[in-house]
């Protein structure tokens, strides 16, 4: 039996476990009634909404609760999370899902991705019994024992890797229905020449007068290559698009290029005289009393002449002078807004060399700087401009005042005279502060494997990781696979690895003659890794078309023929809405827009992409760790031999069931 002290002492312990238990309790249930007290004690001048004080309350209940913080310590345990008690708290109610989310209006998409970074080791020993054959003998006609072909991989590892082991075959789903992001191109004409600018006279020819604008438009102008990024804070897309004007009404050969900038709900309803506040000038506490204040100024608010109403004459002389200068006080009452404001569609008010043809910005790129530290999230729009007989990329920060626009130049290499399709991404290290914007990184070539590190101040590049890092020769270059999206970390709630960190993204399948038309694009999945500074791509899909039925480059026919275009824009948001208890498999939402035939530009919406890039650390025998030796090259060299010869099959079969006319879905 139990001493009395043995007693005593176990009864004090299970008392404070139940002391503790309740003190617990309490916490929570004090942090919801301050949550719910503040938000019914909150109003629209003080600048904070309901949504935002759930998610602080959600926040600092997790945090409390230690699953922020929650880390893994291996990349295998990716796929054995269990994150059902998180998500059940999240503000899903902040995510753009869509109105008809519904897995019935989903279709399934197989696909086929490779990997780099496969355990060869354990290959080998797995495949003892192929050591016998006559491809793996040594000089001697002796077989070639397991721990010697170890020692001579290069000559072996063609032999035992095939494409089967670095496969990774899976499915996931996509919305049925493509939104397509649409602009009213007549009314945005006659704005852009309302301006009496230069550009507002680059834009006109003589050959254009007596005709129908509709008729100008549809032979002249073009937009395309939307990409867009969700701004939780103001419940809306960002969406940047290339707008061209071509006098002889070629696309592939406009004479200039602007951004055109909108702004869309979850559903992908255009937002007209959206406001958003700049990030460097410090707003009012109540904007709309401002606002006001502002019309009454300039003699544009509705009842402006009412306090006339007694005296007729008067009163009708108001009414006049109101009138005439209502569109000379509109206009400054926008250039005063301008200063605080970014009102959404608009063309993005940037410095362009008109001069000849392929004037202005082009290809447009938008990222999310995500704030940390109580800093509110910003947008940042990268595009290819001409300079002084070369191109070369920039960046805007569309939702700034002072120092809008920076070049991005590489210090520590070579530029080469067309700089263009750089994938940008943010790391941990691109922090930010009050006196400095901080770093965003770039994937500047994607095979052999190139990262920039720039400055957002100057726009200074350094190289930190190229081919000569790992040694590589030109065997390992493939100029197939180019930028095509930004690049995004795993959702947040994903637990991290210590010292790794993760990136989703897709680039562009670029290949000629290939079976479908002249040239062939297609959006091409990638998982970057880093870690110490080394990056590898982990997973490769290469071709990831969604099933789509892709418009001929005249947009008349489903037909292979001159240019086969479907390219990446942007992952606009991507987070987890919910996670299955009894399976695991996570409900994740990504959003992704794309271009065909550089002309239309359409949003689909994918589920289990998450699930696809977690359970392949369990599928497939993938090393922790990516270490750079001597046979990286052969390596690297055999999966991109997978990858190049299952994205010539997709293009043959796709070229064989698109030869003629078609009228696809």
């Amino acid at each position: 039996m139990p001493s009395k002290i043995h007693q005593i002492t176990r009864s004090i312990y299970i008392r404070r476990i139940m002391y503790f238990r309740f003190k617990f309790i309490i916490i929570l249930l004090l942090s919801s009634i301050i949550a719910s007290i503040l938000i019914l004690n909150t109003n629209d001048s003080s600048n904070i909404n309901q949504d935002s004080l759930i998610t602080s309350s959600w926040q600092q209940t997790t945090s409390y609760l230690g699953f922020q913080n929650k880390k893994i310590h291996s990349k295998k345990e990716l796929s054995k999370l269990d994150l059902t008690n998180i998500l059940l708290g999240r503000p899903i109610n902040k995510f753009p899902i869509p109105q008809d989310d519904d897995i019935a209006n989903y279709d399934e998409f197989k696909f086929t991705g490779f990997i780099t970074n496969l355990n060869v080791k354990n290959l080998i020993a797995s495949k003892k019994s192929d050591v016998n054959s006559k491809d793996l003998l040594s000089k001697d006609g002796r077989p070639v024992a397991v721990k010697d072909m170890e020692m001579m991989f290069s000559s072996y590892y063609g032999s035992i890797v095939t494409c089967e082991d670095l496969a990774y075959p899976s499915k996931v789903l996509y919305s049925s229905e493509r939104k397509i992001i649409s602009d009213d191109l007549v009314s945005l004409r006659q704005e852009i020449i309302s301006k009496n600018n230069d550009l507002s006279k680059a834009v006109v020819n003589d050959n254009e007068k007596g005709r129908d604008e509709s008729d100008i438009v549809r032979s002249n102008w073009y937009r395309f290559g939307s990409s867009s990024v969700w701004l939780e804070k103001e419940q809306c897309y960002i969406t940047v698009t290339r707008l061209m004007y071509s006098y002889q009404g070629k696309k592939e050969g406009p004479d200039v290029s602007v951004i055109r900038a909108q702004a869309f709900d979850r559903n992908w309803n255009e937002l007209y005289n959206k406001r958003i506040p700049k990030l460097d000038f410090k707003m009012p506490k109540n904007v709309e009393k401002e606002l006001e204040k502002i019309d009454t100024e300039l003699g544009l608010s509705p009842d402006f002449c009412n306090q006339l109403i007694k005296s007729p004459t008067e009163y009708d002389k108001c009414i006049i002078e109101q009138n005439n200068n209502l569109l000379k006080n509109q206009k400054t009452k926008e250039r005063i807004l301008d200063k605080y404001f970014v009102t959404y569609p608009t063309v993005y008010n940037i410095d362009y060399k008109l001069k000849g043809r392929f004037s202005g910005s082009e290809d447009p790129r938008i990222i999310l700087k995500t704030g940390k530290n109580n800093e509110p999230d910003e947008p940042i729009v990268i595009f290819n401009m001409h300079d002084q007989g070369s191109r070369r990329l920039y960046g805007y920060f569309p939702h700034r005042s002072v120092d809008t626009v920076i070049k991005f130049e590489i210090q520590n290499d070579e530029m080469k005279n067309r700089e263009k399709n750089w994938a940008p991404f943010f790391t941990d290290q691109d922090s930010s502060s009050e006196l400095s914007r901080g770093s965003i990184h770039f994937i500047y070539t994607f095979m052999p494997l190139e990262i920039l590190k720039c400055s957002l101040n100057d726009g200074s590049c350094n190289k930190i990781f190229s081919k000569k890092t790992l040694e590589l020769s030109d065997k390992a270059n493939f100029g197939g696979v180019r930028g095509g999206t930004q690049f995004v970390p795993l959702p947040s709630v994903i637990p991290r690895i210590p010292g790794k960190q993760i990136w989703l993204g897709f680039s562009k399948l670029h290949i000629d003659d290939c079976g479908c038309g002249k040239k062939f694009y297609r959006p091409m999945l990638n998982l970057l890794v880093e870690e110490k500074g080394i990056y590898h791509q982990e997973l490769i899909g290469p071709s990831m078309d969604f099933n789509t039925e892709v418009l001929d480059w005249n947009t008349t026919s489903y037909e292979c023929s001159f240019y086969n275009v479907m390219s990446p824009n942007s992952i606009a948001f991507w987070d987890i809405i919910s996670q299955d208890p009894e399976n695991g498999t996570f409900n994740d939402l990504l959003v992704f827009t794309y271009s065909e035939a550089d002309e239309i530009s359409k949003v689909v919406n994918i589920k289990g992409i998450l699930d696809y890039i977690l359970n392949v650390y369990s599928q497939k025998d993938i090393e922790e760790d990516f270490t750079p030796t001597k046979d990286l090259e052969v390596v690297l060299g055999k999966t991109l031999d997978c990858i190049r010869d299952y994205s010539y099959k997709v293009c043959a079969n796709y070229g064989e069931a698109h030869s003629g006319d078609t009228k696809g879905k």
